[in-house]
């Protein structure tokens, strides 16, 4: 299974970078499978860096949302079958998932 990496920064109005604040990743919907693996139905949970930097790997292909408590933000998109994305990309992908 191909992996790919997700990541973004958490920053305030004034672009001055929020330090341990918490970053959830649902893969959606949920439980979702691809061929014979299953993904798991609870939210990832991150942690940002003192540079408000977050990242992870996934499988390729598979839907999520991300979700931002401190930043009243969410965003959902599929991600690219390989390579990597940043967040505020996520929504500018295809909206097909791989089954």
């Amino acid at each position: 299974m191909n992996t790919v990496r997700l990541f973004g920064w958490v920053k305030d109005i004034s672009l001055t970078p929020i330090a341990a604040t918490k970053v959830l990743i649902r893969v959606t919907p949920t439980p979702q499978y691809s061929k014979t693996d299953i993904f798991s139905t609870d939210d990832i949970s991150l942690i940002t860096n003192e540079e408000g930097y977050f990242e992870t790997f996934l499988a390729a292909g598979v839907g999520v949302t991300v979700i931002i408590p401190v930043a009243d933000y969410q965003v959902s998109g599929v991600l690219p079958l390989k390579g990597e994305i940043s967040v505020s990309d996520l929504d500018k992908q295809p909206t097909k998932i791989l089954v």
